[in-house]
This record gives C-alpha cells, sequence and structure tokens, in this order.
C-alpha cells in the first residue's frame, strides 16, 4: 500500500512508524525524538500533521483523520479492510 501526502508525493505505508499531530512533533518535550532524521516540510506554513518514516520526517497539510481515511479507502478498494 502507499500512502499519498502531498505534491505528487507517494510513499509506501511500508515505511510509515508513526503518524501525529503537528502540536505534538513542535513540542519542546519532544524534540529529541525526532531529532535524528531529515525533515522535508511539505505544507510550509499549513502544518496539520506529522508523517514519521524509517528515513525521513514529512509536514503535512493533512490532518492525521484525512491520511488514515485515505489508508482505509485504498484498503477497501483492493479489499484488504
Amino acid at each position: 500500500m502507499y500512502l499519498y501526502l502531498e505534491d505528487d508525493l507517494v510513499i509506501p505505508s511500508s515505511q510509515v512508524i508513526l503518524i501525529i499531530d503537528y502540536i505534538h512533533f513542535k513540542n519542546p518535550e519532544n524534540a529529541s525524538v525526532f531529532s535524528n532524521k531529515e525533515i522535508k516540510n511539505l505544507a510550509l506554513g499549513m502544518e496539520r500533521s506529522v508523517v514519521v518514516t524509517d528515513s525521513k520526517i514529512y509536514l503535512t497539510g493533512y490532518t492525521t483523520q484525512a491520511l488514515f481515511r485515505r489508508a482505509k479507502e485504498f484498503f477497501s478498494i483492493v479489499g484488504g479492510i
């Protein structure tokens, strides 16, 4: 399965480790957890969610609910859920 993020960027869902709200990402207490990966901002000022993968962290303008819904829709189309 693949997950569409933004700007024609699609990533394999097998690489996704975590999807969280942006507010948790920008919390200073969590900074050390996310400091060892490259950050790619796809939303530029409109950040709503964070997708953490094996190698990168993507900031997106979509809500976490929208990203989960997209993943669920994919499964229903291919018969996985």
